[in-house]
């Protein structure tokens, strides 16, 4: 019986392409983020605060408010998912879409960690593929970007081997 997987790994072995697909992997994007959002909006804030009288700067306040819950909500409604035939990205605050990508389609992946994500533990994983419709994807601010890249790496190759698919250079 599978348990659920919530931003944890799960490292499973039985995977072949004949097998019913189950979930390896689910995260979401980090509020990290936003942190140059959030950082413009309290120093926008703080300058409206200064520079308007109360009742514009009450109009100014709301906007910036509004650009940051905004924000917060486009990184609260991203998801990626990685079972043991697909990764999946879901994104959209008022129509949500889904993007999945067949994992033997995957032709490399990368990690990349920029400073601000890392002093919170968070990272990059790119995913470059042969798909038409997602052909670079981006895993954003997400935990342990390294360990997620090496356990999408091994399901990839998994999915490579068992479908006699091959990348060519």
């Amino acid at each position: 019986m599978d348990e659920p997987v919530t931003d944890e790994l799960s490292f499973r072995d039985q995977s072949v392409a004949g097998e019913r697909e189950f979930m390896v992997w689910r995260s979401s994007k980090g509020q990290i983020a936003n942190l140059n959002v959030y950082t413009f909006c309290v120093m926008g804030a703080a300058a409206v605060l200064y520079l308007f009288p109360l009742n514009l700067a009450l109009v100014g306040l709301a906007l910036i408010g509004g650009v940051a819950l905004w924000e917060y909500l486009v990184v609260w409604c991203t998801r990626y998912e990685l079972t043991n035939q697909t990764l999946t990205y879901r994104y959209g605050v008022l129509s949500p879409q889904s993007r999945p990508l067949q994992l033997y389609r995957v032709e490399d992946s990368g990690v990349s960690e920029p400073f601000d994500y890392r002093m919170f533990g968070r990272g990059n994983v790119q995913v470059l593929s042969s798909d038409r419709d997602t052909p670079k994807l981006t895993l954003t601010a997400i935990k342990r970007p390294r360990e997620v890249e090496v356990l999408l790496r091994k399901h990839y190759e998994i999915m490579r081997r068992s479908r006699g698919t091959r990348v060519i250079e």
